[in-house]
């Protein structure tokens, strides 16, 4: 029996994806798709091989640089949320202001990303006492609130009934619209044909790349 202790969650990938675009990431389960993300994010490094953004190799920055990097330059948006359950969708927001900016915060932005997300009305609950959608729309606002060119969403309407996900899709699509950056996980081909293009991640190798 050939055993090998290492796992290569990504083998060989080499991807450009321009400013402005749409790129969804499709596949099946262990295929590496959230790793992709993630590394693009600088959520984790590479073993190997190096990532550019906006003329940065960030394989090269220093920890305390790639983590201001990655605050200055991405959103994220997960499948599960991550909203503190004891902070109103409010301080949520303000979340990315602190860890961003220290302890300098911007009331009005904060408001402001609420209100594009469409919960000006919902500013002072907490997240038990808003719906799934209302909880993901809070995170969308937390990623825009310190005006980041890329969003990076995984499996953003995954946790969400269909009349709800459509709601989020088409903030998002609103968002590509203003210019941002956007790559989405999905198994859903029907969200990956509202981008401009699809990857197809099969065992931690791309097997198709493909624009709609």
């Amino acid at each position: 029996m050939d055993y090998s202790p290492n796992t290569r969650a990504l083998d060989g990938v080499t991807l450009d994806v321009k400013k402005g675009e749409w790129a969804t990431i499709m596949g099946p389960s262990g295929g590496g798709k959230t790793t992709l993300l993630n590394i693009i994010g600088c959520l984790e490094k590479p073993t190997k091989g190096r990532v550019v953004v906006e003329d940065t190799e960030v394989t090269r920055l220093r920890e305390k640089e790639l983590t201001r990097f990655r605050r200055e330059n991405f959103g994220f948006i997960f499948q599960q949320f991550h909203l503190v359950s004891y902070l109103t969708a409010l301080e949520n927001v303000m979340l990315s202001q602190y860890f961003l900016y220290g302890r300098k915060f911007d009331y009005d932005d904060a408001q402001a990303a609420l209100e594009r997300v469409g919960l000006s009305h919902r500013m002072d609950h907490i997240p038990s006492h808003m719906s799934g959608g209302e909880q993901q729309r809070v995170s969308i606002a937390r990623a825009l609130v310190c005006e980041p060119q890329i969003l990076l969403a995984d499996e953003p309407t995954g946790n969400l009934d269909q009349k709800t996900g459509s709601v989020i899709l088409e903030l998002l699509k609103s968002l590509h619209s203003e210019g941002h950056t956007i790559m989405l996980v999905t198994h859903d081909l029907s969200i990956g044909k509202m981008g401009e293009r699809i990857i197809q991640l099969v065992d931690g190798k791309i097997t198709e790349d493909s624009s709609n």
